[in-house]
């Protein structure tokens, strides 16, 4: 958030009811969240007297409370509170509120505030401390044992509860197991070693056995070993057989007979694990044929197929296809149409394709390239009573909106946005969609048809954002600029300060070490990652990426786009294991990566829609992609 003092405000005369205009009092409201920063509140009461009518008054009210929130009470911050309930303001300040009680022992401010036990590991910790304070010692010993059970490293504010609920004799040996095993599930070797030092001398033959396990699960093979520990022993046999899986599915496909009487219950739920991780490591033999006889669903039956379709076998794809129960699955329904087709049941599979080619989905969208029909994109926007439009424009939540992108406040525009959306019937979550899209809030109106559900209402979610930028670098990349909607849309739903898991940063989802590289390339200057949630900037250097991965592939937009999502030396390596020998479906349907072959389908498919949008000539993939072979 920009903080700084407005000459204008500085000279201008301070008046109870002044009427500034919307231009002034954003930089009134400014300027009062510099001065409660600055700790200046004989300033910030001046500059809140001109902005009582302004719909971030609550946003101002929350930064002055949030720097005096230690000196309030509980009674205190229940009627701050109040002044919040209208929208997600209430849920961090009470956080905060919490938070600054429970790190003070203030036990009763905090419950005060907090009736039930809150969301937060940390709160509820605090929580359960706080009932501990006034003698309800069971509850606080049940909060305990909740908190305890997890894979995960619990917060410091939890280690007083934890000792106390310990001295009171309540964490024996078989609750620090139940977390060992917890800890060996989420690959948490570290924490592992650690909890395997609080068990007593009786356990600690079985915690060492399970540590070792970890370390060297193949030892499985000691099986008198482990069977000496009884139903210990199956539940250690269980993780190991499974983490082996993880990297040598065939070794522990030996090892199961081995324990799958003992294993009970657990032997079916095992054995699939272990089957899908052979057939994503590219297995089949006897062994995985006979098992899949008994333990085949529709997880293994997709892996099985597409080991089958990168072979070609079309007669075994007809086989376990009509297997799959989830029938209505358009993937599906186009292989076994492909499979028919291929083994001469050319009537049968030109049904299915005809009826597949009325959906949107990028196998709809190939049916009807195949068959030389029309794409149907299913368009239908609902229909929004006038009443209902009017009263949503009007709503507070939708002004504090309006007021929060003008100030470039985007991460709290969407919070507010998903706050309100969750909170109400469909009608009107259609309602605050329509407006979102005619106001031209792109990211809001995407995000407005996933909270609603309303996939046919297309235009909104693939609105024409930045289209400005967009043409600008695609015209200079020579790039047509559908592409680059349709990677924005997919990498980011066109929120400009979107950061994945991985590090890529806004709109092109671009990393910080290829933007440093791309732009050293067109002779750009870089700003450092955050410059990459500058919109403009941000498709300037996405924009010369794809041009890039373009001219490496020879324009097919296949191999760039997986490039793009997963790597050029990824894609290196896929060509290499094909070796010409895929045709395009059978490639894209084989990606090794499941984020990388929904990405590749995702951007042919919506680059389809914006070119349908747009009135212009669309296809899925042009005569060059469809007839190389990879």
């Amino acid at each position: 958030m920009q903080r700084m003092w407005f000459l204008l405000l500085l000279m201008m005369p301070i008046l109870a009811n002044a009427q500034l205009a919307p231009s002034q009092q954003r930089d009134a409201f400014k300027a009062a969240i510099s001065a409660v920063e600055k700790g200046k509140t004989h300033r910030y009461q001046e500059l809140k007297k001109q902005l009582q009518d302004y719909p971030l008054l609550p946003y101002l009210e929350f930064e002055l409370r949030s720097k005096q929130l230690v000196g309030l009470n509980g009674r205190q911050g229940i009627e701050v509170l109040s002044n919040f309930s209208g929208g997600p303001l209430y849920d961090t300040y009470k956080h905060r509120f919490l938070k600054a009680m429970g790190q003070r022992k203030r036990w009763q401010d905090f419950l005060t505030v907090s009736k039930e036990p809150p969301h937060s590991t940390e709160l509820k910790c605090y929580y359960y401390r706080a009932k501990r304070s006034q003698g309800q010692f069971e509850l606080a010993w049940q909060g305990a044992e909740e908190v305890w059970l997890t894979s995960r490293s619990l917060p410091k504010a939890c280690d007083p509860l934890i000792r106390e609920w310990r001295k009171a004799g309540k964490r024996g040996n078989e609750l620090i197991w139940e977390r060992m095993l917890l800890t060996y599930r989420d690959r948490q070797g570290s924490r592992l070693s650690y909890l395997n030092t609080l068990l007593s001398k009786s356990w600690r033959d079985r915690g060492d056995l399970l540590v070792r396990l970890y370390r060297h699960p193949k030892e499985i093979r000691q099986r008198s070993t482990i069977k000496r520990h009884k139903d210990y022993g199956v539940q250690m046999a269980e993780l190991a057989l499974k983490r082996i899986a993880r990297k040598d599915p065939a070794y522990a496909l030996k090892q199961f007979p081995s324990w799958e009487h003992a294993l009970g219950e657990q032997r079916l739920a095992t054995l699939r694990y272990l089957i899908k991780y052979a057939l994503a490591d590219n297995l089949w033999n006897e062994r995985i044929e006979a098992y899949m006889v008994e333990a085949a669903n529709d997880e293994l039956i997709v892996l099985r197929t597409r080991q089958l379709i990168a072979d070609a076998d079309w007669k075994a794809i007809n086989f376990w296809l009509a297997k799959i129960e989830d029938t209505g699955a358009s993937s599906w329904r186009y292989w076994r149409a492909r499979a028919m087709d291929e083994l001469g049941l050319t009537e049968e599979a030109q049904a299915e394709l005809q009826s597949l080619a009325q959906e949107r989905s990028f196998y709809g969208f190939s049916a009807a390239q195949q068959l030389g029909l029309p794409y149907q994109l299913n368009q239908e926007l609902p229909t929004i009573e006038p009443q209902l439009s009017q009263q949503v424009a009007t709503l507070e939540s939708v002004q504090r909106i309006d007021e929060l992108l003008a100030l470039e406040w985007y991460e709290e525009a969407k919070r507010e946005w998903r706050w309100q959306l969750l909170r109400q019937d469909k009608p009107t979550q259609q309602a605050m969609t329509q407006l979102a899209f005619q106001r031209g809030w792109h990211f809001l109106s995407v995000q407005g048809t996933i909270t609603a559900k309303d996939w046919n209402a297309v235009p909104w979610r693939f609105p024409d954002a930045y289209g400005d930028d967009f043409a600008q670098f695609a015209e200079m990349r020579s790039v047509d600029d559908t592409l680059l909607r349709a990677i924005a849309r997919r990498e980011s739903a066109l929120y400009p300060l979107a950061r994945s898991g991985a590090n890529a940063y806004g709109l092109m989802q671009i990393l910080p070490s290829t933007a440093k590289q791309v732009a050293r390339q067109i002779g750009a200057k870089y700003p450092g990652a955050k410059g990459l949630y500058q919109t403009n900037y941000n498709i300037r250097l996405g924009s010369a990426y794809i041009k890039q991965l373009l001219e490496r592939y020879d324009n097919n937009r296949i191999l760039a786009a997986a490039a793009y999502n997963a790597g050029p030396h990824r894609v290196k390596r896929w060509l290499k294991q094909s070796d010409g020998r895929l045709e395009m479906d059978q490639f894209v349907e084989t990606i090794p990566f499941r984020e990388t072959r929904d990405y590749v389908k995702a951007i042919l498919s919506y680059q389809l829609i914006y070119q349908k949008l747009d009135d212009r000539d669309a296809v899925l993939a042009t005569d060059t992609e469809r007839n190389r072979r990879y």
